[in-house]
């Protein structure tokens, strides 16, 4: 016979740390938790999202997930990783049953394939969001196989260019929702000149910056690069650096202020650290740059800076040329110091353009960015298959095929104690 539908929803992520999909994720919850559906998360570590999670209310799991470089993936995180699965999966299995859970929404390719495996033995269907891009090698042969298991009912992509290499998934399982910018973005007050007080910089100064994670791909050295020239040719202009390195990149930081230093107006490139308010750090510049050398998947720094109404000058990377529509809301640059120079300078000596990109790119955000439509697309997709709930038995023979039968014995405390 038949149990209960399940009606609770269960929120994973590879990462316990914040980061733009993180972002996405908290806003989605959000969303959920303002239709008061109840909701649990599973992270492989305790960081600042399972802090913003718990002041929210929600109950944070934790789940077998290794440690892995953001990108390429050597051959010892391969290891770890197949080491951690039945791990992982066994936790998941015994989270859906305590929890009542009758759906997994799975925000990350690392923490899918364990999720899908504890999914179909279940049967409970799984929603999947991608906010990178994957175009060829294991991984993406991977995902692919991932996204045409019957327990996947939907995969969200954050970008048409997210969603290109994937032209063999169903029409019916393939969305393209926009990433966006979170509502404070939008919402909170200027914050202009109390940011520039804090720094001792003057209200008459020029200052241009760029924001997120250090590392070579994200290309602060190369805005660095092509800043310092124009910072001896005008003396009210101030070069920024936001944001900090990471485990992927621990060195690159302390090498630019070490690139900075050596160079004759090196108190005029400024490294803030960490920044905890990213609002107030895009209402203290004049505009802001990004010099991304990867393919951007969505380009999360441009839409916000947007957002608080600044121009904004970008590399022709990925998904960036699909959000800044190049002389209308910013600069379209080639990944070079000449070229982002070049823009850069525009907006340094013309204030009368930055006013009028920056206003083009806040009515262009409110437009297509506002998290409100793209975060209840996805909570609409969760909630729909929450609301269609098929009993566990539906799918145990296809459970039973598709992977080793050691994982459908493995039992929650809950079932033990029957």
């Amino acid at each position: 016979m038949a149990g209960p539908v399940a009606n609770r929803i269960l929120c994973l992520d590879q990462f316990s740390h914040m980061g733009g999909g993180q972002r996405f994720l908290l806003d989605v919850i959000g969303e959920l938790l303002g239709r008061r559906l109840p909701v649990v998360a599973a992270l492989p570590g305790d960081g600042s999202v399972a802090l913003r999670l718990r002041d929210l209310g929600v109950p944070v799991l934790p789940y077998a997930l290794p440690d892995m470089a953001a990108h390429r993936k050597s051959s010892r995180d391969g290891v770890a990783y197949a080491a951690s699965l039945f791990s992982a999966t066994r936790q998941l299995l015994n989270y859906i049953v305590k929890y009542d859970v009758g759906v997994i929404h799975v925000n990350g390719p690392r923490c899918l394939l364990p999720a899908l495996m504890a999914a179909t033995i279940r049967g409970v269907p799984v929603i999947t969001s991608v906010h990178l891009i994957f175009d060829g090698g294991k991984e993406f042969k991977l995902l692919r196989w991932c996204y045409g298991r019957k327990a996947v009912r939907a995969v969200t992509f954050g970008s048409r260019l997210m969603a290109q290499p994937f032209k063999e998934l169903e029409p019916k399982k393939k969305h393209i929702i926009s990433n966006w910018a979170s509502r404070e973005f939008f919402e909170a007050p200027l914050q202009r000149a109390a940011f520039r007080a804090a720094h001792g910089w003057p209200d008459d100064a020029v200052v241009v910056g760029v924001l997120g994670r250090i590392a070579r791909a994200k290309g602060q050295r190369l805005f660095v690069e092509a800043v310092l020239p124009l910072l001896s040719k005008h003396p009210k202009l101030i070069a920024v650096v936001g944001g900090s390195s990471d485990h992927e990149d621990p060195g690159e930081e302390q090498s630019l202020r070490d690139m900075a230093a050596a160079h004759v107006t090196h108190g005029r490139i400024i490294f803030t650290g960490t920044v905890s308010n990213a609002a107030a750090f895009y209402d203290g510049m004049d505009a802001v740059v990004i010099p991304s050398l990867w393919a951007e998947p969505f380009g999360l720094v441009a839409v916000e800076a947007m957002a608080r109404g600044k121009a904004v000058v970008c590399t022709r990377s990925g998904a960036l040329v699909e959000i800044v529509e190049d002389e209308v809301t910013g600069l379209h640059a080639d990944p070079t110091a000449g070229s982002l120079r070049a823009g850069v300078h525009r907006l340094v000596e013309n204030s009368g353009l930055r006013v009028r990109l920056g206003d083009a790119g806040l009515l262009r955000a409110k437009a297509q960015f506002d998290g409100a439509i793209s975060r209840g697309r996805i909570a609409d997709l969760i909630a729909g298959c929450l609301a269609a709930r098929t009993p566990a038995v539906s799918q145990q023979a296809d459970s039973a095929a598709a992977f080793p039968s050691g994982f459908g014995a493995v039992q929650s405390p809950a079932e033990r104690s029957l």
